[in-house]
């Protein structure tokens, strides 16, 4: 709300308004879409769960995937359930147990066989994590926050028959590890345009930490906060402090976040630092400047994960926009009356390739730390 009046918006009752911002249920009817002026704007298109449901998200991208080739390939292999258990039964069959994990890390980094080999270990310099083990993810096709979704070691164990609606997933086994800490990417995109078709990403965003150490054993698979990075699952179990304050700020990391990354994960950026001492599990939240800046400390080509996920931003919605612009063209008189905020959740892997997970329709703007509030009144104010 402060940077709608920062902006020089104030509140106003009746149909003279300008701005419309609320959730897809409130604001996607008939009668609001039909209603709307020229001059009038709403943060939502018709059409959005094709980005914000999972399996239609996911639908979306493999069908542009069919139709231009590996351009399209930044998502995980998944089957939706039940529909695809037939073909999940054939993946079971086809990889008994395990795969010959020197040729997934070969693939993942889109090399011939043989010519890339994995890490015998974790290193904490280069946040690679050794796993021979294959699993699955399983989410809700229609939730957030982390609600429903448990990693499953062993998928013989389920039941198709009895699952409702969902994503099953094949999990990442090998993330990209600071300081042995599982992070994603919630990346911010807006949409101003889908005839023709405009797309900005921008420059800040946060970097969300699991809260646990990474295990890829399977006996730690129950432990959402070693595997989950959503902030809704860790929040409250960070030591009460996050990248902008408390342990942080004993530790000479800035209210702004742009304090020495250093402290954050433990002594020594990473190299076996005391966890009680700023470790990643007390900073559940970076930002991607800070994150940038971890890693060209190390050596590591932030230019090239940031081209990925500019790429990956582009090509979701142009995998959507046939299906989104027509809901749009059939629901609205004046092509430009619709906006929105996305926010794309990243994963990257051990060799920094970038996976795309998820697209929020309604990413969460609340502030609750000076860095929150840095990153997400930015992101607002420039939208606006």
């Amino acid at each position: 709300m402060e940077v709608f009046k920062q902006a020089g918006f104030k509140v106003t009752k009746g149909d003279a308004w300008s701005v419309l911002w609320g959730r897809p249920a409130e604001l996607l009817t008939e009668d609001v879409l039909r209603a709307l002026g020229p001059f009038q704007r709403i943060n939502h298109f018709p059409g959005t769960w094709e980005l914000g449901r999972k399996d239609s998200l996911y639908r979306n991208v493999a069908a542009a995937r069919r139709l231009k080739g590996a351009a399209f390939d930044f998502i995980p292999k998944y089957f939706l359930l039940p529909g695809d258990a037939g073909a999940f039964q054939s993946e079971l069959e086809h990889y008994p147990g395990k795969y010959d994990f020197e040729d997934l890390w070969a693939r993942s980094a889109r090399q011939p066989r043989g010519s890339c080999h994995p890490p015998e270990r974790f290193t904490s310099d280069t946040g690679r994590c050794h796993s021979r083990r294959v699993a699955y993810i399983l989410k809700p096709v229609a939730s957030s926050r982390g609600r429903g979704v448990r990693v499953v070691a062993d998928p013989r164990s389920l039941d198709l028959t009895a699952l409702e609606e969902c994503l099953l997933q094949r999990y990442i086994t090998d993330p990209f590890l600071i300081d042995g800490y599982k992070f994603d990417l919630r990346v911010y995109v807006a949409v101003t345009s889908l005839d023709p078709l405009r797309v900005y990403v921008h420059e800040e965003g946060l970097v969300r930490f699991a809260t646990q150490r990474y295990s890829s054993s399977s006996a730690s698979y129950r432990q959402r906060r070693r595997h989950l990075t959503n902030y809704a699952v860790n929040k409250g179990h960070a030591g009460g402090a996050t990248a902008d304050g408390g342990a942080a700020a004993q530790h000479g990391i800035s209210g702004d976040g742009e304090g020495e990354l250093d402290a954050t994960v433990g002594s020594g950026g990473g190299q076996g630092g005391d966890e009680g001492r700023g470790g990643a599990r007390h900073c559940p939240k970076w930002s991607l400047a800070m994150l940038r800046r971890h890693l060209e400390a190390r050596g590591h080509d932030w230019g090239h994960v940031w081209e990925q996920v500019k790429d990956i931003a582009a090509k979701t919605l142009i995998a959507a926009e046939p299906r989104m612009g027509a809901c749009t063209r059939a629901a609205v008189r004046h092509r430009n009356c619709c906006f929105e905020l996305f926010g794309l959740d990243v994963m990257l892997d051990s060799s920094l390739r970038a996976w795309l997970l998820e697209v929020n329709t309604t990413p969460s703007l609340a502030v609750d730390s000076p860095l929150d509030e840095r990153v997400k009144g930015s992101v607002v104010a420039d939208l606006m």
